[in-house]
């Protein structure tokens, strides 16, 4: 009723206002009906507001108990959520807790392995070595200093032996990593990581020394073995920062074969497995080619956990690669020298123009390695090489903490 009123008020006002307006005849008849209408208009708004906020003054308020109560049921509420919340993250972070205590109970497990081994045949090797230096009849000559005796040799070589069991024990295995690039932007996309030693004054052991001596004696695949925990440890930090990276890790024969340690090498890469699309396992061609049985059910252990292999070392390339590619092969290296000269003498079935994509048919990826000078990276863009290493783009670099880690290029995409 209320709202009739204030209608018929408003149309009488407005109507009285007209009547003014046109008996002064300030305006035509036009332009009173379009002042007429604004009139109407504007005063069916302030009714409008008007009859509004009757209607709230008319809705009765809650009282303080009831806004009271209706605040309680609302924490009450978000609590119930949040606690919901936190059971759901504690329960993550105890999976995580378990997965990680697991992951480090097997490496403790292999770590203990490897020492035990490595008193064994470190024992064994000094009482029965593998290579016995025959002590030859001296020659009548003038001693030359620059020239050892077998003697001063043997000696040596002892003092070499007990200086590699010392960095062993002590863990003084360095890992470095040497940068894959592309070609031709010469961006990393890969790191092959290598073993380096260091003897108690800090001086660095290059394999071609400690090679010789640690084979003979049973230790490379201590070596081995060692520098694949730092593999995962680096990948572990590299992977936070970016998801493409890749590593390349050896893998001795000797650990293939060995039936006390390979099964607990297995289940430490279980627990790493989410690793396998970023850490490749590399074999030289000779040790696939003198491989058995027992080998390739190993290789196969691996590649049903998702890892990958790489081959290196090669010196010959008549090669079946799509059994490669079936073994879980995915990348093959070839010397630079090798490719740019020495192709068909290696036994290569083709061209080496058409050589890269014989092996991409098999989804094998090329990797031309020791790669030392520009003149060598200009002739090899030619074939399409997409892939390159070598110390012309970068020697081997330490990595033994993480600011050297973060020094370490960005690695960018094929």
């Amino acid at each position: 009723m209320k709202s009739v009123l204030v209608f018929f008020g408003t149309l009488s006002v407005t109507a009285i206002a007209g009547g003014v307006l046109w008996w002064s005849k300030i305006f035509t008849n036009v332009e009173l009906g379009l002042v007429s209408a604004f009139l109407l208009l504007g005063f069916s708004q302030v009714a409008t507001q008007i009859r509004t906020q009757r209607e709230r003054n008319e809705i009765p308020k809650q009282t303080e108990t009831e806004i009271l109560s209706a605040q309680i049921l609302e924490l009450k509420q978000n609590a119930t959520v949040w606690d919901d919340r936190y059971n759901e993250l504690e329960t993550r972070l105890e999976t995580v807790a378990h997965a990680r205590n697991d992951q480090l109970i097997a490496e403790m497990q292999m770590v203990e392995t490897l020492v035990k081994q490595l008193a064994e045949r470190v024992a064994v090797s000094s009482i029965h070595p593998a290579n016995p230096v025959k002590p030859e009849a001296p020659e009548a000559v003038e001693k030359d200093e620059t020239i050892l005796t077998p003697e001063d040799q043997t000696a040596r070589d002892a003092q070499l032996l007990k200086t590699i069991r010392a960095s062993l024990d002590e863990n003084r295995v360095d890992l470095y990593l040497q940068p894959i690039v592309t070609l031709p932007q010469r961006k990393t996309r890969y790191y092959e990581a290598l073993s380096r030693l260091r003897d108690a004054t800090g001086k660095v052991i290059m394999p071609d020394a400690y090679m010789k001596i640690a084979e003979p004696a049973g230790m490379m695949p201590m070596i081995d073995n060692i520098l694949l925990f730092r593999c995962v440890h680096v990948m572990r930090k590299m992977v936070e920062r970016n998801r493409e990276v890749g590593v390349f890790c050896n893998v001795s024969t000797l650990t293939l074969l060995d039936s006390e340690f390979f099964p607990q090498f297995i289940d430490y890469m279980k627990h790493n497995q989410d690793l396998a699309g970023s850490l490749i396992f590399e074999f030289g061609q000779a040790t696939i080619g003198a491989s058995g049985p027992l080998e390739f059910e190993s290789l196969k252990a691996l590649a049903d956990l998702g890892f990958t292999f790489s081959m290196d070392k090669v010196e010959r390339l008549d090669v079946d690669f799509q059994v490669l590619a079936d073994m879980n092969f995915r990348y093959f290296k070839v010397p630079a020298n090798m490719f740019l000269s020495d192709l068909d003498r290696a036994g290569s079935p083709i061209l080496a123009e058409d050589f890269p994509e014989l092996l991409n048919r098999s989804g094998i990826t090329l990797i031309v390695e020791k790669i030392e000078d520009e003149r060598s990276v200009v002739n090899l863009l030619d074939y399409d090489i997409k892939f390159g290493q070598g110390y012309h783009f970068s020697e081997p670099r330490p990595v033994r903490g993480d600011i050297l880690l973060d020094a370490l290029p960005e690695v960018g995409a094929a």
